[in-house]
């Protein structure tokens, strides 16, 4: 691994500590709920993890921070830490498995920047927004998969899915508008 590799690893490791000392300072200072700052959390990481193809030349690389990140929420889900994260009413491995997400995502189409960002994007705006609508304003429930959702956060998720798409897909590739425009619905 190249001197450079390595510290854009640390970097973006260091970048990640940043976000969650953040989200644990505001919870604290009581300046946002363990809710939001969980979001907080999970959107700006996952900006950060959009740009790892142009950080990272290796899939090890990503690898080894998404495990090193997932091995540190799944220590501090244990033993009660960072409640910024994992001090939500509700039951959730949701740390867990996004670092993974990112990880094998990376691994499988990590040198297709369109197809990772594109993805990545989702992952962390569009749930976020989905909980942001779908929590106070959700009136329309359905189940799925065990769980509970609602329309109108499901919407949420459409319309930021929607916004995502046309920006990766537009930058990141030769498509014409009507293509990007047609795949991104089709995605949403």
């Amino acid at each position: 691994m190249s001197a450079r590799e390595l510290t854009n690893v640390a970097v973006a490791a260091g970048l990640l500590l940043a976000i969650l000392t953040l989200a644990e300072v505001l919870r604290r200072s009581r300046l946002a709920s363990a809710e939001a700052t969980r979001k907080l959390v999970h959107a700006l990481s996952g900006l950060e993890a959009a740009a790892f193809p142009w950080l990272f030349t290796t899939a090890w690389s990503v690898l080894a921070l998404a495990g090193s990140y997932a091995l540190l929420m799944a220590l501090t889900m244990k033993t009660g830490a960072l409640p910024s994260v994992h001090g939500v009413q509700r039951r959730t491995a949701g740390g867990l498995y996004y670092p993974v997400a990112v990880g094998v995502l990376f691994a499988f189409v990590g040198h297709r920047p369109e197809v990772y960002v594109s993805a990545i994007l989702v992952l962390a705006l569009a749930d976020p927004a989905a909980a942001l609508v779908g929590r106070p304003w959700g009136r329309t429930r359905y189940r799925v998969f065990g769980g509970t959702r609602s329309v109108e956060g499901s919407l949420a998720f459409a319309l930021c899915a929607l916004a995502c798409l046309p920006l990766s897909l537009g930058l990141l590739t030769s498509l014409d508008p009507v293509a990007v425009l047609l795949w991104s619905l089709h995605v949403a």
